[in-house]
């Protein structure tokens, strides 16, 4: 569970960071 969550916190911060500079990888 503890994994999960923090893959989901992952992946929110890349989204945040997608916004504010451009994904490197698509």
């Amino acid at each position: 569970v503890r994994d999960n969550k923090r893959a989901e916190i992952l992946k929110e911060k890349r989204a945040l960071s997608a916004s504010n500079s451009p994904p490197r990888v698509i």
